[in-house]
């Protein structure tokens, strides 16, 4: 037994709780990359938030919106009811057998805003879709995708041209990966460096209670 456990492990256990060993999967073959760090000016104006559903009515109503990776459409919901957008853009990669499932679910919860028009569906893969909408046409883009590095860092890339001049960009999983499966997750990394290379700031930030914090950004 070594000194960890005997100081931290031993009276856990003795509290009741059960310590688990996670073993990191065999598709993850390294740690997160740590994240360059950010000047002050970068979070200057930054406001912290106890929850994402906390920061939702903060921003303008009547806005467009585009959520890039929907999943069952919880959040989706709280976009609708918190931020009340003028039109609200779900984009997922429900065009696959897997995921299909999820997007007869989000048809049939969303279906009177379908009908209306102020929910649209986009189907395809993130950098897919994001390069179906038209520059400067969104106030906001939310994205929860796969939190991959190079996937997060490309997002990024491709949301900045269609930000109106005052939009944000944000996301979710601002932290270093999922503790439940191992998998590390590179969405710190690829936010501070599109902040340190293209001068955006962080105009939020969101706790969340399992760690999964928010971020959302502007154009400094």
């Amino acid at each position: 037994m070594n000194v960890f456990t005997k100081t931290v492990h031993a009276p856990l256990r003795r509290l009741g709780f059960k310590i688990v060993r996670l073993t990191p999967p065999a598709n993850s073959s390294r740690l997160p990359v740590r994240a360059p760090e950010l000047a002050s000016e970068h979070v200057r104006e930054c406001r912290l938030f106890p929850s994402r559903e906390a920061w939702l009515p903060t921003i303008p109503e009547g806005g467009t919106i585009a959520e890039i990776g929907v999943a069952n459409g919880d959040f989706s919901d709280a976009i609708l009811r918190l931020a009340k957008p003028e039109r609200l853009y779900l984009v997922d990669a429900w065009h696959t057998s897997r995921f299909a499932p999820g997007f007869e679910h989000v048809s049939a919860r969303f279906a009177a805003d379908i009908t209306s028009g102020r929910v649209q569906i986009r189907r395809g893969f993130s950098t897919d879709a994001l390069r179906t909408f038209a520059p400067a046409s969104l106030d906001m883009a939310y994205i929860d995708t796969t939190h991959a590095y190079a996937l997060t860092a490309e997002e990024l890339a491709l949301c900045e041209p269609l930000m109106k001049p005052d939009g944000r960009i944000a996301g979710h999983d601002y932290c270093e990966g999922n503790a439940v499966t191992g998998i590390p997750y590179g969405v710190i990394q690829a936010v501070h460096e599109f902040c340190l290379a293209r001068h955006w700031v962080f105009d939020a930030l969101s706790l969340a209670p399992d760690g999964h914090m928010s971020f959302s950004l502007r154009r400094g």
